[in-house]
């Protein structure tokens, strides 16, 4: 299931009101207490696809895509789904969880468009500043 923000942030709210019964996670409670909203990133629907954007990590420095590719492996779960997500383009699988820096959210695996396709979208760079 692909990310949905205002799902994430309407079961933020669920918990922050009290009408969530379940306690919220170390880091739902870190995001409500900090009221953050997360930048989706890496994320693709029918019409923003990696296909548009294969080739491209070549027109960045080596050095940013290493940084950018360590700061999405070092992110933290955020939200776990069942069942498994494929590479939208060589369909391997990738994983089913979400991850977070506190500032943005993408898929587990993420880098994997990076690194095997050299998928890059505008934007990315601002991962690591």
């Amino acid at each position: 299931m692909p990310f949905d923000l205002e799902r994430e942030i309407e079961k933020l709210e669920s918990v922050r009101s009290g009408r969530d019964p379940k306690p919220p996670t170390h880091r739902q409670l870190d995001i409500i207490l900090r009221d953050e909203r997360l930048v989706p990133i890496l994320y693709w629907t029918e019409a923003y696809t990696p296909q548009h954007f294969v080739g491209r990590a070549n027109a960045v420095s080596a050095s940013i895509r290493k940084r950018v590719v360590a700061a999405l492996q070092a992110g933290e779960v955020l939200t776990n789904y069942k069942g498994l997500a494929a590479c939208r383009i060589c369909k391997k699988l990738l994983g089913s969880s979400d991850l977070t820096d506190g500032k943005h959210v993408w898929p587990y695996k993420a880098e994997h468009y990076i690194t095997e396709h050299q998928v890059w979208v505008p934007g990315l760079e601002n991962l690591v500043g």
